[in-house]
């Protein structure tokens, strides 16, 4: 069952950060239940990617610190679907909360 849809556009999320998580699954709206885990689905197109290099990358990093990595050299392992389409499951285990 599918509790979040992005809107189009889909707003950007930072995943180091995770600091739009929790507004997102806030307001989703789920069932009452006991749920165990949960699959996020983000995209797995490279054009769909923002990756920039740290400020500070390790000794041996071929590309520039604070440089946005571009599309063509971006691989995503693990996608799913067509080209244009392609998606990434993150399988998220949820951990009992005891009142």
């Amino acid at each position: 069952m599918s509790v979040y849809t992005a809107p189009n556009p889909v707003p950007t999320t930072n995943l180091v950060q995770l600091d739009q998580l929790g507004e997102i699954l806030g307001n989703a709206s789920v069932p009452v239940g006991t749920y165990t885990g949960a699959i996020l689905t983000v995209s797995g197109n490279p054009a769909d990617i923002l990756l920039m290099a740290s400020a500070n990358p390790e000794a041996g990093f071929a590309g520039t610190a604070g440089a946005t990595i571009p599309p063509a050299e971006i691989q995503v392992q693990g996608t799913t679907g067509s080209a244009g389409s392609l998606t990434v499951p993150v399988n998220v285990t949820l951990i009992p909360r005891w009142s």
